[in-house]
């Protein structure tokens, strides 16, 4: 039997602040603080575990605006944990400074520039396989075709010799 060892970090008195009479901690914090920078009318609100049901996320992020009754809340979306991935996934939906549509068009274009660029290294090594069979003096020439898994023979006095390999 193995035993495992795991890292707890043990929160210190360090690792929290005080914002608005509560106790907070530092790292969520700063989290929160990086979501305001993008867009001030976010809010990231904790639901009460008690109101709650069992599968309900732990975290909304909501966007406060004003409305002909007052102050509402909208729901952007639900969250279980507030880390790195939250703040990432508000900037990339931030239409304001980001065009969605142009980000995509520039992730098509680089799938099919690189596409375009495997496929020339591709025809590279195809005419440098052609150059060596040319350039050959013996009567055969040998070589490992990775795409189909074979060996290929080619021989100046006999049909082409193919060994298909697993």
């Amino acid at each position: 039997m193995t035993s495992q060892s795991a890292t707890f970090h043990v929160p210190g008195k360090d690792d929290f602040i005080v914002v608005n009479d509560m106790i907070v901690e530092k790292r969520a914090h700063a989290i929160v603080e990086r979501i305001k920078d993008i867009d001030d009318s976010l809010e990231v609100l904790c639901v009460d575990p008690d109101t709650c049901g069992f599968s309900e996320a732990p975290f909304v992020l909501a966007e406060i605006r004003q409305t002909p009754t007052g102050l509402r809340a909208f729901k952007v979306f639900e969250f279980w944990e507030l880390n790195e991935s939250v703040v990432e996934r508000v900037h990339l939906a931030d239409s304001k400074k980001h065009d969605i549509l142009e980000m995509i068009d520039k992730n098509n274009k680089k799938i099919q520039d690189d596409l375009r660029s495997a496929e020339r290294e591709k025809w590279e090594s195809k005419k440098d396989l052609v150059k060596h069979i040319i350039d050959n003096t013996t009567s055969s020439y040998s070589y490992i075709d990775e795409d189909r898994k074979t060996k290929i023979t080619i021989h100046d006095d006999k049909p082409t010799e193919v060994e298909y390999r697993c």
